[in-house]
């Protein structure tokens, strides 16, 4: 229980850290506040997320107010009940040691506690993967009951609204299902199989159509992921490598990553044959979806796989731990070395991230500074990266412009020109984009594109607010500058 209680003291600390929403929550979060619940089932502003998640996004402000806290909670709920699970899956596949080992990656996996304080739905993906794998596991390890059938269904169903990642478990479920009938020869269960698996893809016809088809038809999801898709050429095998390795060790945050991959492949090998399908077959599912760009191969996107890793990992050092036999001192050894190993990397660096919190790209404090040396008639210059952090923490008035994403980077300084002989000139950055060079010209029409696909042929000079800030020594003197982590503010005098 140390282990869970560490692992909620470090997303409890990161949660209470209360670092100010950045581009992709601050986006999120614009679209809560100004939607009521019908408006949210609907295509929304330069986001998507599932419906389920929006609801209770919207039903955690409505009752605590509009700020980071409200909008954070699920992530950190469902970030310390995914402890719990994990705790109750590990035991349940794992003798002692594996399972400590298994639960100690988990809680002290870095990603896994920084999206547990994330508005944003990605935290709650590994608790649904365990929810329905331990649903799965109780209904097939305990001859068939109805009822353990029915809340496996209920669940597939509902987690579907929070998680779009849980269509792979799903589908692997089900084949593991198929597969314990098919090795039983219950063929009287079949007619029952293909209702649940009716009942959970009619579920998912659902939620592709209100929450999923909205994203998948903008016309730059794709261009903008593209070196996030399994390639079907030559470079598939360099892709795949790379990014299993990333996988395991940026992801699952595990250290030593080939190493552990190793101790991963033993472990898919020890378990029971129903739990490799459930835990190791979903991975199958998503690189699939990626090949066909349907499924973007990102961390973030990703962290419904963490458990199964972790649970890998720590079959597999129980089964290289059992291969030296009766020589027990032997294998006490290589538990009592290789669990501080292993738990001592991402342990230390949770350990740092709580007493010198990483705030991200913290806007309020400059805001803060703003605020309190701004002039009435100064004119105010938010550049485009910052607008939505802007929005949701500032209001707007007639001596501020936001600013447009715009391939041609010239016309970034379009404000500052009009501006020419104003005396005070603020300019607010956060989540510069880079930028091409000022005489290439590429089609984006909109300013989220990230320019991954121009990047790979192209060089990129600088980022927006180096570009700004360097051409406007130019023509302007700077007066003032204040930073925070991931955001600035200058005051330029452009007499």
């Amino acid at each position: 229980m140390g282990l869970i209680l560490a692992g909620v003291v470090l997303r409890v600390a990161h949660y209470l850290a209360n670092r100010s929403l950045w581009f992709d929550e601050a986006m999120l979060a614009n679209n809560v506040r100004a939607r009521d619940f019908v408006g949210l089932a609907h295509k929304l502003d330069y986001q998507g997320a599932p419906l389920g998640f929006l609801y209770v996004e919207k039903l955690l402000c409505i009752g605590w107010g509009y700020h980071e806290y409200a909008l954070r909670l699920y992530s950190l709920v469902a970030g310390c009940l995914a402890l719990l699970l994990m705790y109750r899956m590990a035991f349940r596949l794992l003798r002692g040691p594996g399972a400590l080992l298994a639960l100690g990656l988990f809680a002290f996996g870095g990603p896994l506690i920084y999206y547990s304080a994330e508005a944003k739905p990605y935290g709650g993906d590994a608790l649904w993967a365990l929810a329905l794998g331990l649903l799965a596991g109780e209904y097939v390890e305990h001859r068939n009951k109805p009822l353990s059938l029915g809340w496996l269904v209920f669940a597939g169903c509902l987690s579907s609204w929070f998680s779009f990642q849980s269509a792979f478990v799903l589908a692997s479920i089900g084949l593991a299902l198929a597969d314990r009938y098919r090795v039983r020869g219950e063929r009287q269960r079949w007619p029952g199989w293909c209702a649940v698996m009716a009942a959970w893809g009619a579920n998912l016809v659902l939620v592709y159509l209100i929450s999923i088809r909205p994203i998948a038809s903008n016309p730059l999801f794709k261009d903008t992921h593209e070196a996030s898709y399994l390639p079907f050429n030559a470079g598939a095998w360099d892709w795949l490598a790379a990014n299993l390795v990333d996988l395991v060790g940026n992801t699952a945050g595990i250290p030593y990553p080939l190493f552990a991959m190793v101790l991963l492949g033993v472990g898919m090998l020890a378990l029971r044959r129903p739990w490799r399908i459930i835990l190791y077959l979903p991975l199958l599912f998503a690189l699939f979806a990626s090949g066909f760009k349907a499924f973007v191969f990102v961390k973030r996107l990703l962290l419904f796989l963490v458990p199964a890793i972790c649970l890998g990992v720590g079959a597999g050092s129980e089964r290289v731990a059992s291969w030296c036999g009766d020589r027990r001192p032997v294998a006490r050894w290589l538990w009592l070395v290789g669990l501080p190993v292993f738990w001592f990397p991402p342990a230390r660096a949770a350990w740092d991230e709580l007493r010198h919190p990483t705030m991200g790209e913290d806007i309020k404090p400059v805001l803060a500074y703003l605020n309190a040396h701004r002039r009435p008639q100064d004119r105010v210059f938010i550049y485009d990266g910052a607008v939505p952090a802007y929005t949701w923490y500032a209001s707007n008035d007639a001596n501020v412009v936001m600013g447009h994403w715009s391939a041609d980077p010239q016309e970034y300084l379009a404000p500052f020109k009009a501006w020419k002989g104003e005396p005070r000139v603020w300019a607010l950055f956060t989540h510069p984009w880079n930028l091409p060079p000022a005489d290439e010209e590429i089609n984006v029409v909109h300013h989220t594109a990230r320019l991954q696909p121009y990047r790979k042929s192209h060089p990129v000079v600088t980022n927006g607010e180096s570009f700004i800030v360097s051409n406007l020594s130019g023509m302007a003197r700077l007066d003032d500058v204040y930073r925070a982590d991931g955001a600035s503010v200058y005051l330029f005098d452009l007499r």
